[in-house]
């Protein structure tokens, strides 16, 4: 009795931890502002985050400055922790992503470059002679804003912000900076395309129904969407009257807490609250648990 009792307690536990995927039961947990006078004297007064990412190996976030001058190392609590600066002609830097094994792609917008590099803190990061590989010709300031990279499947996510608005698939071979690229051009009714985040490989969606989809997130609109591989809008979340009017980048950990950064600069961090019926879920392991406790 006591053991039927204990795996039914598991199963309405595992079954709440994994509860759907839905951006709208996200809420703003905390917002950490770099004051360079104040808090952050490591942190240039003029600077701009327009991209950010995750690194699993290590639990730490790592984001881009537009103007080309630096990235920036953060704990998951928004501690800066180091910077490496940039030199060397970077072309209007705009997105990055973590691909393991240290290594990182840095998307620059208007030549529509994807860069390959390894970051090392407290020292300088050269462009000349960097592994590269384009997505598409060289534009205005409506190119390539924003990259994401699937570990599971191994496929990078690429947004053209406007003119037209596209999703890339890039398909790379990461030591020879080789490889294809197709897109398409969705339909989000969203005014630009700031970033993309595959869900891919985030343990708190897996088995969920949505570790194939891609959060995309518009600095035009204030919003971040849920759409499938396919284009269709899953979930979304308004940031207009939470967040800046300037937040671009937007990536996600294992946990499932979401974290956005903009150019103000700010770091944005939203986690998920249960939905009621995984409350109720827990409610009803926990007192599956209690009943044991006083069995015993």
């Amino acid at each position: 009795m006591k053991q039927n009792i204990l795996t039914l307690t598991l199963a309405l536990i595992g079954t709440a931890a994994h509860a759907q995927f839905n951006l709208a039961n996200y809420q703003l947990v905390n917002t950490v502002s770099y004051a360079p006078t104040v808090s952050y004297p490591g942190l240039p007064a003029n600077d701009e985050l327009s991209g950010v990412t995750y690194n699993w190996d290590n639990g730490r976030l790592y984001a881009v400055e537009d103007e080309g001058e630096a990235i920036y190392e953060f704990s998951k609590t928004g501690a800066l922790l180091s910077t490496m600066a940039l030199t060397g002609g970077f072309a209007d830097v705009e997105g990055i992503t973590y691909i393991g094994g240290g290594q990182f792609l840095m998307a620059e917008e208007r030549v529509q470059n994807i860069v390959r590099f390894n970051y090392a803190p407290s020292t300088t990061l050269n462009r000349v002679g960097l592994p590269t590989f384009n997505v598409g010709p060289t534009v205005g300031n409506v190119g390539l804003e924003g990259i994401g990279y699937d570990p599971v499947g191994g496929t990078v996510f690429g947004v053209k912000e406007k003119t037209p608005q596209a999703i890339y698939n890039v398909t790379l071979d990461f030591p020879t900076m080789t490889g294809s690229v197709s897109s398409f051009t969705p339909s989000l009714g969203l005014l630009d395309l700031s970033d993309v985040q595959p869900l891919a490989g985030v343990a708190s969606v897996v088995g969920a129904g949505s570790a194939d989809n891609l959060l995309i997130y518009s600095q035009e609109s204030g919003k971040l969407l849920e759409v499938t591989r396919a284009g269709a809008v899953v979930s979304e979340f308004d940031l207009t009257l939470a967040l800046s009017a300037s937040a671009e980048g937007v990536t996600i950990d294992e946990e499932g807490t979401i974290y956005i950064v903009s150019e103000d600069p700010k770091l944005f961090i939203l986690k998920p609250v249960p939905e009621p019926s995984a409350l109720a879920l827990l409610g009803l392991g926990g007192a599956a648990l209690a009943f044991l406790r006083r069995r015993k």
